[in-house]
């Protein structure tokens, strides 16, 4: 658990409201509304871990698009198959995108990204056994379905961050394009 500095500011009970008032207030207080409060910190680095993890994440995920077809190319696959294994994730992206940012809203972020990192592995526990088309086939739809459910995940957990939304959703943006 993070600890919260509220600024003085925030406990101040309102002139028309009690003390009793002011204290179920500060009770209120958590992890998701502390970005909401002026002057309010976290004073741990959760933050930089998202971040990061988040880096890490669409490096080793991004990886995939190279590789995928020079595991197709090994295989012996046609010129014909390994664009479809190219451009299927290109396609099929944006629709599946739709529909894990509506699951996010009704779910909720933490959990779309717990089912989006064990999509990645059943993506990649495919390719292991994959001897074919239709196997790497199977695993690259795995790996679309665990972006398209990524993405809008960490878009709603990195608005939820202290700070500034269009900050966090910049940073976001700046270190996941970095990997």
């Amino acid at each position: 658990r993070a600890a919260v500095v509220l600024p003085d500011s925030a406990l101040q009970p309102a002139a028309s409201a009690g003390p009793a008032r002011a204290r179920s207030r500060v009770r209120k207080v958590n992890r998701m509304a502390v970005g909401r409060i002026p002057g309010a910190k976290l004073t741990d680095n959760s933050g930089r871990v998202f971040f990061f993890a988040s880096l890490a994440w669409n490096f080793g995920l991004g990886m995939t698009w190279l590789a995928v077809p020079l595991y197709a190319y090994s295989q012996g696959l046609s010129n014909a198959e390994i664009g479809a294994l190219f451009a299927a994730p290109v396609f099929a992206q944006a629709p599946l995108n739709l529909a894990g940012g509506a699951y996010t809203d009704r779910i909720g972020g933490r959990r779309i990204m717990l089912g989006s990192c064990w999509a990645t592995v059943a993506g990649g526990i495919a390719f292991i056994f994959a001897q074919g088309f239709w196997m790497l086939l199977l695993g690259q739809l795995l790996l679309i379905v665990s972006r398209a459910a990524f993405w809008p995940a960490t878009w709603a957990m990195a608005s939820e961050l202290p700070g500034t939304r269009g900050v966090q959703l910049g940073r976001l943006n700046a270190v996941t394009n970095t990997g």
